[in-house]
Formats: C-alpha cells, structure tokens, sequence
C-alpha cells in the first residue's frame, strides 16, 4: 500500500536481519542468508576499496556451513578470509583474535542463518546496524540505477554463480541418527571401528573429508581439525571433485553427561570407538544438510547441484532405509 520496493526486516530482538526486493514481474525476492551475505561483504568490500584501506590487512568471515562465495571474492581481491563454527560466539571471538594477535581488521562477518556484523564497532550479530548498512547501500544502488538483485546477479557473473540448496530431514531416533552416521564413517562393517568414509559421491569423487565428530580432517598433515572437534554432535564436511561442498550435520544436547562419560572411561583418542558409543543423549530431532556447488552457468550449477542433493540422500542419509521424515514445502 506504500509502494515500497524494499523491505528490511529484524527479528524481535533485532540480532538478525533480512531483506525482500519486488521483482518487475510484482513478486517479492526474499534473499537467503547466504544472498545477503555476499551482497553486504560486496559492498563492504566496495567500501574498504574506497577509502584505501589495505586488503592484504584485512578480512572477512563466515561460518563453515555458509556459502564459500567470499571466499571467492577473497582470492580475487586480496583480502584474507577464514571459517568459524556456526554462531557468532566463534565468529566473535575469531576477530578478535585476529586483531589482537595478528593486527588484521575483520570488516564483516554473517553466518547464513541471517546473521551480520558490520565493522568492528560490535563484535555479534546486529540486525540493527546491518539494517543500517544496507540501507545506505540500497540507496547507492538506486543511485546507479541498479535493484539489489541485479546487483547480485553482477557479482554472481564476476565470481561464478554460487547455488545452495540447505535443508533437512526428521530423525526422533538417536540410535537411528547414530547408525547413519556410524555407516558413513566406517561404512557397512557396523564393528569395524576403522574409518572407511565414501570415496565416491554421486559419482563424484571425494576431494577431501572433515569430521569434527571424532576429530579427523583429510586436509592437514597430522590429520587434525583446525576447528574446535565436540563428539556433542555430528559434524561431516565433504568436499568432490567437482567443486561441491556439502556438510551433514546434527545438534546433540545435554554435553555434560557426554563429557562425565569421556573422563570416566579416559578416552584418549574418539576415533577408537564406535559413534554409538557416545551418542546416547537428547537431539534436536533433525539431520540437517548444507550443499552449495559454483560454476559459471547457473542452469548448469542447478542441474548439477540438483543431483548431488539426490545423492546425498539416496547414497548416505537414506530416507526409506531409515524412516526419516521429509521437510514440508510451502
């Protein structure tokens, strides 16, 4: 009634922000988490350029179960870029930590569940003063002559067109959730205690693995994760061949019965027992899957993407197999 073509929205609390944009066609854009984010580090980035500041003395920072778009933007541009664990709490921390030990300024950190922070002046999300910060941004792109999709779709076709597909299935068993699990890390022999993750994907090969379950990271010479490892939860990071990256993930609660658990038995290494073992505690009752996959044709990305979500579930989560309940679609 207003006619307004922008919408910015916070949540109660104000911490979170999101952002809506009507479409020539009379539709509304509502962006994902991940939209907003590489379109605020963008215009951070714009920003930085502007006034001269150093990139090589700078960075940006994400959660690990975000878009790696940035991150792409990073190799480009020259300014550094790391992951956190998921929440501000690690994103937090981590600038702070930078700065201090290292000197580096972190001008933006988001996590995709829409949640920003803009420069240093608060180290959390804040919707209040993302909301800010895009609103001076909208107004430029106005300026220009530009929507704020189209200016997406420009650094989509400057950085290759990141598509994510993020959702979940329904599991209220734990020992259900536990034997998924339990098979992706050492596959069909249920006692083997030897991990035997897939080595092939959708057809795809697998890059590179990360668990941070039970601590094991293919990438790093010793094999170790650079981020914090909690049996508290499922946590698998895959990587193919093709440039696809997806997470499994759950979220397990009531720790301190699991840490009493470990210290009793004196567990030195969580890879020598079985993931049932020690996954014997509440969930929230979700397997949770987060898939991104880029390239410079989106229809192609789309397609491509569309089939290693099918693989994903057919090949590791098994809906049928295990009765999972399927997320319902509006």
């Amino acid at each position: 009634m207003h006619g307004a073509r922008l919408i910015i929205a916070n949540d109660p609390d104000a911490d979170r922000m999101a952002i809506a944009e009507k479409l020539p066609s009379g539709e509304w854009k509502i962006l994902s988490g991940n939209e907003a984010g590489s379109i605020l580090g963008a215009a951070v980035l714009h920003n930085l350029k502007a006034e001269g500041k150093p990139l090589a003395r700078t960075a940006m920072l994400a959660s690990t179960v975000s878009s790696k778009m940035l991150r792409r933007v990073s190799e480009a541009e020259g300014f550094l870029f790391d992951e956190t664990l998921t929440g501000f709490k690690w994103l937090g921390n981590r600038a702070i930590d930078l700065q201090r030990d290292d000197g580096i300024y972190v001008a933006f950190a988001y996590e995709e569940a829409i949640g920003f922070t803009v420069g240093d002046v608060v180290r959390d999300k804040d919707g209040v003063s993302a909301a800010a910060f895009f609103a001076e941004l909208a107004v430029r792109l106005e300026e220009e002559g530009i929507t704020v999709v189209e200016y997406l779709e420009m650094l989509y076709r400057k950085y290759g067109y990141f598509v994510t597909d993020n959702s979940y299935f329904f599991c209220y068993d734990q020992e259900v959730i536990a034997r998924i699990f339990d098979r992706i890390r050492f596959g069909e022999e249920k006692y083997a205690h030897k991990l035997a993750y897939p080595t092939h994907i959708g057809g795809h090969r697998v890059s590179t693995i990360r668990d941070l379950t039970v601590g094991y990271d293919s990438t790093t010479p010793d094999r170790k994760p650079r981020l914090a490892v909690s049996a508290a939860s499922q946590m698998i990071t895959f990587l193919l061949e093709n440039g696809c990256v997806f997470t499994l993930r759950t979220r397990w609660v009531h720790f301190f019965f699991l840490v009493g658990w470990v210290y009793r038995q004196n567990l030195q290494s969580l890879t020598e027992y079985h993931t049932s073992d020690f996954c014997r505690f509440g969930t929230e009752p979700k397997i949770k899957y987060y898939i991104e996959l880029d390239g410079p044709d989106e229809v192609q990305v789309r397609r491509d993407l569309a089939r290693v979500v099918r693989a994903v579930a057919e090949e590791l989560l098994q809906p049928e197999r295990n009765t999972l309940g399927a997320r319902k679609v509006d």
